[in-house]
């Protein structure tokens, strides 16, 4: 090779270097050249998180990558975003990328969560009236049986014979204690409580003329509010001690009571620390009402629903929706889920907003919103139906159950497990 010769190659590689060199410095900053506009533009990035983790992710019907993580030096613009994994229901957005930003699928959490597209399910027992069930057991009553069943072994089921029929269970905030009802009440007051520890069984009917209220604190005490008046009741010594009166509704949070009274005053939304002291005023003046409910967060703020209309405690009473038809309190995240007037709704306890979830002309029943996998679960035309929470672009809607007459609808904390009673047939699905 001649001298001329190997110039001219040290010139064509250094004229290359310094060509190529400001393109891949650019390319490493996310800087690209975009043929069609002919213009440098800055990329984005589409971060995947799921669950389960080895899922296909597709952009524009094309593979993108295997398995979570980033998709980098996107050019900016629309993309319809599609996670897809054998047994699992498509996820599909269309998302915009932004120069310089990351992008998450899921806006919320930073997680998509995939539901299973056939959901296993389980017949548990049939001429089911009510059933409960936490995060390790299920209750579940047949007439005048109580059946207890730790979750995943059922061959551990252990069986009662209540002395009443029964079709409503009460459940104490830790799943320990219960109290058995008949609604609607005939001639006579059916009222039973269960001591899951001790294993015994006390009808309380006799206590009462008509069919009363009941409720546990969080230490699990029982209390029962018949005509106005709030009882605390002593199962063991078959007695119950008046404690109240006017009382119109009441709840527990921690070791407080709320209720709302109607005194001289007038009617007034009250607390007080438990054992009962003389309580305190949060906010007087309320509005008449027939029928009320108390909902209090962990950081204790409270929401009243009378006569279907919600409201939002603070100095006064803010009105959240009319005409609430389903309702339902989320205590594990503070989530207030309510359904009015074809819309549905969340309250968000991070940010103290009402969020929207959707409108719909049907009704809905067995309303819940778990944020923590981004998913509102309720009962629609018959079926039991999961809509994720992002609003960017379409919902992913999931029916996760078909029914004949689905009656209730309940999904455990981390949304793996659900339970559905259909025409008096107790089930269990697998949701994920």
């Amino acid at each position: 090779m001649s001298k001329r010769t190997r110039y001219a190659i040290l010139l064509a590689g250094f004229l290359f270097f310094i060509t190529i060199s400001p393109l891949v410095v650019l390319y490493v900053r996310g800087i690209v050249f975009d043929f069609t506009t002919r213009q440098f533009v800055k990329t984005g990035i589409l971060a995947v998180v799921s669950e389960p983790k080895a899922v296909v992710v597709l952009l524009d019907d094309k593979q993108a990558r295997t398995g979570s993580g980033d998709v980098k030096f996107l050019r900016p613009g629309p993309y319809m975003v599609t996670l897809q994994k054998s047994g699992y229901q498509n996820w599909s957005k269309k998302l915009f990328i932004n120069p310089g930003e990351v992008t998450w699928v899921n806006a919320m959490n930073n997680k998509v969560y995939l539901l299973f597209e056939n959901p296993q399910q389980k017949t548990v027992a049939e001429n089911v009236s009510d059933f409960y069930s936490n995060e390790s057991s299920l209750v579940y009553i047949l007439g005048k049986t109580l059946i207890m069943s730790p979750l995943g072994k059922a061959e551990e089921s252990q069986n009662y014979v209540l002395p009443k029929t029964a079709n409503t269970i009460v459940a104490s905030p830790n799943g320990k204690s219960f109290v058995f009802t008949e609604h609607p009440t005939k001639t006579a007051v059916h009222a039973m409580v269960f001591n899951s520890e001790t294993r015994t069984i006390t009808d309380i009917s006799g206590m009462f003329s008509t069919q009363p209220r009941f409720e546990f604190s969080t230490t699990g005490q029982l209390y029962a509010q018949e005509n106005n008046t709030l009882y605390l009741i002593e199962t063991a010594l078959g007695k119950k001690n008046p404690v109240l009166s006017g009382i119109k509704a009441f709840s527990f949070q921690k070791n407080n009571l709320y209720y709302i009274q109607e005194n001289s005053q007038g009617v007034e939304l009250l607390y007080t620390s438990l054992p009962v002291s003389e309580g305190q005023t949060l906010v007087a003046g309320l509005p008449s009402f027939s029928t009320g409910e108390i909902i209090i967060s962990f950081e204790r703020q409270a929401f009243l629903l009378l006569d279907k209309t919600l409201y939002k405690v603070s100095s006064t009473l803010e009105k959240m929706g009319d005409n609430v038809s389903a309702w339902n309190f989320n205590k594990d995240e503070s989530t207030l889920t309510f359904f009015h007037g074809g819309e549905l709704n969340y309250y968000n306890p991070f940010n103290n907003s009402i969020a929207f979830v959707s409108r719909t002309s049907q009704s809905l029943t067995s309303v819940t919103t778990n944020i923590n996998v981004n998913y509102s679960f309720y009962i629609r035309d018959n079926k039991a139906t999961a809509l994720d929470l992002d609003t960017r672009d379409h919902q992913n809607e999931y029916i996760l159950y078909s029914g004949a007459n689905l009656q209730k609808f309940i999904v455990n904390k981390n949304a793996t497990r659900g339970f559905v009673l259909d025409g008096g047939v107790l089930k269990e699905i697998k949701i994920r």
